[in-house]
């Protein structure tokens, strides 16, 4: 960049590798190139880099998804969940259809695109752990299989079981908030991570 500014200038120099010479009556030139270079070399233009959230924990330069996008974005998707099972019950389908429909939903979703409803409307994908790449089938499945029994077992025995399964559910996903990379239990067992999309 500095031999550029120099000939924009029409500075005559010489480089040896490691020095530049100019005239002596050009070295203010100099001196302002020089200025020149370190401005634009050194601090990129403002806005080029985002300034990290105090908050946000990052992992190979990506942005970790906060516990708080998450918790939305399961919410969303349990309202897409309940709105699938809501149809289902008004076709007549029994409630023990619709629980593996809403499993297929979220392992579908995670293995073509790594995210459901829920992850699209809050910007988060779910990626591999090691490499931040797409997901496989396995981890999809894996991830949800890890959680889901829970789901389906407490819908097939209700009552106060179901609130201990839902209490179990609660300890799977728990981690999330204190973990350095906000993994739950079943992120850590298929080797997932949810960041930022």
């Amino acid at each position: 960049m500095l031999w550029m500014r120099l000939r924009a200038d029409d500075v005559t120099y010489v480089f040896d590798g490691e020095d530049v010479a100019v005239p002596a009556v050009n070295a203010p030139l100099l001196t302002d190139a020089l200025s020149w270079v370190n401005t634009e070399v050194q601090s990129p233009p403002p806005g080029f880099y985002r300034p990290p959230h105090p908050f946000e924990r990052t992992l190979h330069g990506s942005v970790i998804a906060s516990p708080w996008r998450r918790a939305i974005g399961a919410y969303i998707d349990a309202i897409v969940v309940g709105l699938l099972f809501s149809v289902a019950r008004g076709l007549g389908s029994p409630a023990w259809v619709v629980l593996p429909l809403a499993g297929l939903y979220v392992v579908a979703m995670t293995g073509l695109w790594g995210r459901t409803v829920g992850k699209l409307a809050t910007g988060t994908r779910v990626v591999d752990a090691l490499d931040l790449g797409p997901v496989s089938w396995r981890q999809s499945l894996g991830r949800w299989a890890h959680v889901g029994w829970i789901g389906i077992a407490a819908g097939l025995v209700g009552g106060r079981a179901a609130l201990l399964l839902f209490l179990l559910q609660v300890v799977t996903y728990a981690p999330i908030v204190w973990d350095s990379q906000a993994r739950g239990l079943h992120d850590h067992a298929a080797g997932t991570i949810v960041m930022r999309a």
